[in-house]
């Protein structure tokens, strides 16, 4: 999906904690479901900003489909 620029992704076959892959340009962070907080990598100031705000709003689809394709994972 795209958002103001932003490519996000969740993945199956992934790694906890439950996150989102956001990329902009040759930018890309690992985004925290649960949080909001970056797990891994960097975006520009503005794109962080605005991925945050996505995931914050769309936190229970997110997860949702994290745990739908990652049902191996443990869950805590």
């Amino acid at each position: 999906m795209k958002y103001k620029g932003i490519e996000l992704h969740v993945f199956g076959h992934d790694h906890p904690p439950p996150h989102v892959h956001t990329v902009f340009a040759k930018h890309e962070a690992l985004i925290v479901i649960s949080d909001c907080s970056v797990y891994r990598g960097s975006l520009p100031k503005q794109k962080l900003a605005l991925a945050k705000e996505f995931t914050e709003a769309n936190r229970t689809v997110l997860l949702k489909t994290f745990n739908e394709l990652n049902p191996n994972l443990i869950r805590e």
